[in-house]
Protein backbone atom coordinates (compact mmCIF):
# COMPACT_ATOMS: atom_id res chain seq x y z
CA UNK A 1 0.00 0.00 0.00
CA UNK A 2 1.61 2.87 -0.60
CA UNK A 3 1.05 4.76 2.43
CA UNK A 4 4.32 3.18 3.54
CA UNK A 5 2.01 2.11 6.63
CA UNK A 6 3.16 -1.71 6.58
CA UNK A 7 6.74 -0.37 6.95
CA UNK A 8 6.50 2.40 9.18
CA UNK A 9 6.34 0.16 12.37
CA UNK A 10 9.22 -1.74 10.70
CA UNK A 11 11.55 1.84 10.76
CA UNK A 12 10.50 2.96 14.45
CA UNK A 13 11.14 0.20 17.02
CA UNK A 14 13.86 0.09 18.43
CA UNK A 15 14.58 -3.66 18.54
CA UNK A 16 13.87 -3.95 14.19
CA UNK A 17 16.64 -1.11 13.79
CA UNK A 18 19.23 -2.99 12.01
CA UNK A 19 16.45 -4.12 9.51
CA UNK A 20 16.71 -3.92 5.78
CA UNK A 21 13.32 -3.53 3.99
CA UNK A 22 12.49 -4.43 0.26
CA UNK A 23 8.89 -2.47 -0.29
CA UNK A 24 7.66 -2.77 -3.82
CA UNK A 25 4.83 -0.44 -5.21
CA UNK A 26 2.51 -0.96 -8.38
CA UNK A 27 1.98 2.71 -9.04
CA UNK A 28 4.41 5.54 -8.31
CA UNK A 29 1.62 8.07 -8.36
CA UNK A 30 0.29 6.53 -4.86
CA UNK A 31 3.46 6.93 -3.43
CA UNK A 32 3.42 10.54 -4.46
CA UNK A 33 -0.03 11.28 -2.83
CA UNK A 34 0.70 9.54 0.25
CA UNK A 35 3.93 11.51 0.13
CA UNK A 36 1.76 14.78 -0.42
CA UNK A 37 -0.92 13.91 1.95
CA UNK A 38 0.64 11.53 4.54
CA UNK A 39 3.82 12.36 5.13
CA UNK A 40 3.21 13.69 8.19
CA UNK A 41 1.18 10.19 9.47
CA UNK A 42 2.37 7.12 7.63
CA UNK A 43 4.58 7.82 4.93
CA UNK A 44 7.45 9.03 6.66
CA UNK A 45 9.49 5.39 5.84
CA UNK A 46 9.54 6.66 2.90
CA UNK A 47 12.84 8.94 3.46
CA UNK A 48 14.22 6.08 5.95
CA UNK A 49 17.39 4.97 4.23
CA UNK A 50 17.31 1.21 5.16
CA UNK A 51 13.95 0.82 2.58
CA UNK A 52 14.37 0.04 -0.69
CA UNK A 53 11.37 0.89 -2.70
CA UNK A 54 10.70 -0.51 -5.92
CA UNK A 55 8.26 0.46 -8.29
CA UNK A 56 7.20 -2.80 -9.80
CA UNK A 57 4.76 -6.03 -9.18
CA UNK A 58 6.07 -7.75 -6.01
CA UNK A 59 5.09 -10.70 -7.55
CA UNK A 60 7.90 -10.61 -10.19
CA UNK A 61 9.85 -9.33 -7.71
CA UNK A 62 10.22 -12.32 -5.87
CA UNK A 63 10.28 -14.50 -8.53
CA UNK A 64 13.84 -13.17 -8.70
CA UNK A 65 14.85 -13.14 -4.86
CA UNK A 66 15.11 -16.87 -3.81
CA UNK A 67 15.74 -17.28 -0.17
CA UNK A 68 16.24 -13.60 0.70
CA UNK A 69 14.08 -12.82 3.39
CA UNK A 70 12.35 -13.62 6.86
CA UNK A 71 9.17 -12.26 6.61
CA UNK A 72 7.27 -11.22 3.84
CA UNK A 73 4.27 -8.87 4.32
CA UNK A 74 1.24 -8.42 1.60
CA UNK A 75 -1.05 -5.69 2.16
CA UNK A 76 -2.57 -5.73 -1.02
CA UNK A 77 -6.26 -3.86 -2.44
CA UNK A 78 -8.96 -6.25 -2.92
CA UNK A 79 -8.43 -9.32 -5.13
CA UNK A 80 -10.17 -7.99 -8.06
CA UNK A 81 -8.20 -6.65 -11.14
CA UNK A 82 -4.17 -6.22 -11.08
CA UNK A 83 -4.48 -7.86 -7.65
CA UNK A 84 -6.20 -10.66 -8.29
CA UNK A 85 -2.39 -12.42 -8.60
CA UNK A 86 -1.66 -11.63 -5.06
CA UNK A 87 -4.44 -14.24 -4.31
CA UNK A 88 -3.35 -17.38 -6.26
CA UNK A 89 -0.97 -20.62 -5.61
CA UNK A 90 1.29 -19.19 -7.80
CA UNK A 91 1.88 -15.85 -5.98
CA UNK A 92 2.34 -17.91 -2.13
CA UNK A 93 4.70 -20.31 -4.52
CA UNK A 94 6.71 -17.50 -5.23
CA UNK A 95 6.66 -15.84 -1.44
CA UNK A 96 7.50 -19.25 -0.55
CA UNK A 97 10.52 -19.55 -2.62
CA UNK A 98 11.73 -15.81 -1.25
CA UNK A 99 11.62 -17.08 2.31
CA UNK A 100 14.07 -18.00 4.05
CA UNK A 101 14.26 -21.60 6.06
CA UNK A 102 11.83 -19.95 9.23
CA UNK A 103 10.28 -17.44 7.39
CA UNK A 104 6.89 -16.42 7.82
CA UNK A 105 4.20 -14.47 5.46
CA UNK A 106 1.28 -12.38 6.53
CA UNK A 107 -0.77 -11.23 3.56
CA UNK A 108 -4.06 -8.97 3.36
CA UNK A 109 -6.77 -12.08 3.92
CA UNK A 110 -10.03 -10.15 3.26
CA UNK A 111 -13.42 -10.13 5.27
CA UNK A 112 -14.34 -13.72 6.78
CA UNK A 113 -18.23 -12.49 6.95
CA UNK A 114 -17.93 -11.21 2.84
CA UNK A 115 -15.16 -13.77 1.25
CA UNK A 116 -15.11 -16.99 3.01
CA UNK A 117 -15.14 -18.55 -0.21
CA UNK A 118 -11.84 -16.81 -1.00
CA UNK A 119 -10.22 -17.16 1.95
CA UNK A 120 -10.70 -20.95 1.65
CA UNK A 121 -9.35 -21.33 -1.67
CA UNK A 122 -6.11 -19.24 -0.62
CA UNK A 123 -5.70 -20.93 2.70
CA UNK A 124 -5.84 -24.36 0.75
CA UNK A 125 -3.70 -23.30 -1.41
CA UNK A 126 -1.13 -22.14 1.20
CA UNK A 127 -1.42 -25.50 3.49
CA UNK A 128 -0.22 -27.21 0.13
CA UNK A 129 2.93 -25.17 0.52
CA UNK A 130 2.93 -24.43 3.90
CA UNK A 131 3.68 -26.23 7.16
CA UNK A 132 1.57 -23.54 9.34
CA UNK A 133 -1.02 -21.88 7.79
CA UNK A 134 -4.17 -19.85 9.96
CA UNK A 135 -6.47 -16.97 9.74
CA UNK A 136 -6.11 -13.85 11.80
CA UNK A 137 -8.42 -10.53 11.79
CA UNK A 138 -8.87 -7.63 13.42
CA UNK A 139 -11.61 -5.35 13.68
CA UNK A 140 -11.81 -2.36 12.01
CA UNK A 141 -14.69 -0.11 11.87
CA UNK A 142 -14.33 1.66 8.89
CA UNK A 143 -13.76 -1.91 6.99
CA UNK A 144 -16.60 -3.39 5.05
CA UNK A 145 -18.39 -5.78 8.07
CA UNK A 146 -15.87 -4.07 10.42
CA UNK A 147 -13.39 -6.58 10.20
CA UNK A 148 -10.32 -7.41 8.12
CA UNK A 149 -8.61 -10.17 8.14
CA UNK A 150 -4.86 -11.96 7.57
CA UNK A 151 -3.60 -15.00 6.37
CA UNK A 152 -0.24 -15.91 8.21
CA UNK A 153 1.63 -18.75 6.45
CA UNK A 154 5.07 -20.05 8.01
CA UNK A 155 7.96 -22.39 7.15
CA UNK A 156 8.39 -23.41 10.25
CA UNK A 157 6.78 -26.57 11.67
CA UNK A 158 3.60 -25.28 13.93
CA UNK A 159 5.03 -26.04 17.49
CA UNK A 160 7.81 -24.45 16.42
CA UNK A 161 6.46 -21.25 15.71
CA UNK A 162 5.23 -20.16 19.19
CA UNK A 163 1.52 -19.23 18.01
CA UNK A 164 -0.74 -21.94 19.53
CA UNK A 165 -3.11 -22.09 16.16
CA UNK A 166 -6.86 -21.55 16.27
CA UNK A 167 -7.86 -19.57 18.60
CA UNK A 168 -5.17 -18.23 20.36
CA UNK A 169 -2.99 -14.84 20.03
CA UNK A 170 -0.14 -14.14 17.74
CA UNK A 171 1.99 -10.87 18.51
CA UNK A 172 2.89 -9.53 15.25
CA UNK A 173 5.12 -6.67 14.65
CA UNK A 174 2.74 -4.37 12.39
CA UNK A 175 -0.20 -5.61 13.84
CA UNK A 176 -0.10 -5.62 16.75
CA UNK A 177 -2.30 -9.21 18.70
CA UNK A 178 -3.98 -10.76 15.92
CA UNK A 179 -7.17 -13.23 17.02
CA UNK A 180 -7.08 -15.95 15.04
CA UNK A 181 -9.88 -17.06 13.26
CA UNK A 182 -12.39 -20.11 13.40
CA UNK A 183 -10.88 -22.27 10.43
CA UNK A 184 -10.01 -25.77 11.09
CA UNK A 185 -6.75 -27.21 9.78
Amino acid sequence: MGSSSPTSPFTTRPPLLALQIVQCEIDERVVAVSKQFLGHVTAKSFNDPRVALHFMDAAEYMKAHAAEFDVIIVDSSDPVGPAETLYTSDFYRNMHQALRPNGIVCTQGECMWLHLDLIHRVMTDAKAMYPTVDYGYSCVPTYPSGQIGFIIATKMAEGECGWGGVGSSLRCAVWGHVKLGPFQR
